[in-house]
């Protein structure tokens, strides 16, 4: 699945998208799940630490949006979502106590420029990815849900059920840690 990541997260498409299915326009939900299935999927994987269960954890988080019937706002659709996606994920790790061999987050490239700097991005992406491995569960979550799913402090602190201020410490932390691993490009070896 392919994640996009400059994708309009306007809340009121998503709240509009929402009411048209609750109105019966299967085609907007269609539409919901094109717009957060990869960027939840990418979540998921950071979570769960394997691809094909972040897969079928996105196909469930969709399936429980469809049984809710909650009337959700557009500013409370994506929150809504990343809960209860990871909510899931975090059921599914308790529920596995004994993890399988943990698999590599893949941070996904933009596909932009040539081939020099398709290179350039891979290198980068590699780097990141295994800097953000290297990260605390907390902290990666914090990261992601920020830098590529580009949630407000108070949506992450929602999402993960805490407080803003430990949102943005964990960030914070992250930050630090990442740029202690990932080496500056601009910098000579």
């Amino acid at each position: 699945m392919e994640m996009t990541l400059d994708a309009d997260r306007e809340p009121t498409l998503d709240g509009a998208l929402w009411e048209r299915y609750r109105d019966g326009d299967a085609a907007a939900f269609s539409s919901l799940y094109d717009r957060y299935a990869g960027l939840l999927q990418f979540f998921l994987q950071s979570l769960t630490r394997d691809p094909g269960r972040a897969e079928d954890l996105t196909h469930e988080t969709f399936l429980r949006l469809l049984g809710s019937d909650r009337d959700l706002p557009g500013a409370a659709l994506r929150p809504y979502l990343f809960r209860i996606a990871r909510n899931l994920a975090l059921d599914g790790i308790r529920r596995d106590s004994a993890h399988e061999r943990v698999r590599p987050l893949v941070v996904p490239v933009r596909d932009e420029g040539g081939p020099d700097a398709a290179a350039r991005q891979a290198e980068s992406a590699r780097a990141i990815s295994e800097a953000l491995d290297r990260l605390p569960p907390e902290q990666r979550e914090a990261v992601i849900l920020r830098v590529y799913g580009e949630f407000a402090w108070s949506e992450i602190a929602e999402i993960v059920g805490t407080s803003m201020a430990t949102v943005a410490s964990r960030y914070r932390y992250a930050v630090q840690k990442l740029a202690e691993l990932v080496p500056d490009p601009e910098e000579p070896r």
